[in-house]
């Protein structure tokens, strides 16, 4: 609960998810779902949202060394319109990227939508009620990075870093 001049917000979440996957030798399908439920309070009014996330993804590797991950994330939203999400990466390692330890090096793209929440309406907007003025972010990224993981002889402790850029 937070206190903004004489109105009090109260802001309630519940959030649930799971897996689904499937793979082969080259290729892996998945999914994850994920759901929430938001309700807001405030002296006179109160709002309730219901946000949820399809997450289906394809990976395949194309070399040993190479694979390609490509994901659509279907956002689900009781105020707004459904949101189409995708990401693609590409990931080498000259190891072969199967194996958990080694270097990885990867490349990827991804849009990016954002949804403001009812906090963010309360500091900035006319409340609880959904303001057209505070639209979703939307964009575009890029990302760079590796990562070195290394396990000890025995295989029980591993060593893990990672550097990117966005």
């Amino acid at each position: 609960a937070e206190e903004y001049s004489d109105v009090t917000f109260d802001d309630a979440r519940i959030g649930l998810g799971g897996d689904l996957s499937w793979s082969s030798a080259r290729l892996a399908l998945g999914s994850q779902v994920q759901a929430s439920f938001t309700r807001a309070v405030t002296q006179d009014r109160e709002a309730q949202r219901i946000q949820g996330a399809l997450i289906p993804y394809l990976s395949l590797t194309l070399h040993p060394m190479l694979m390609l991950k490509v994901t659509t994330r279907v956002d689900l939203n009781s105020e707004r319109s459904t949101q189409f999400v995708s990401s693609t990466r590409l990931t080498w390692a000259p190891q072969g990227v199967s194996k958990r330890s080694g270097v990885h090096l990867w490349v990827s793209g991804s849009q990016v939508w954002r949804d403001p929440g009812f906090d963010e309406r309360m500091m900035r907007g006319p409340g609880l009620i959904p303001n057209p003025d505070l639209i979703p972010e939307e964009g575009y990224w890029g990302e760079i990075g590796g990562r070195l993981t290394r396990r000890s002889q025995r295989g029980e402790a591993r060593l893990r870093g990672a550097l990117s850029a966005r």
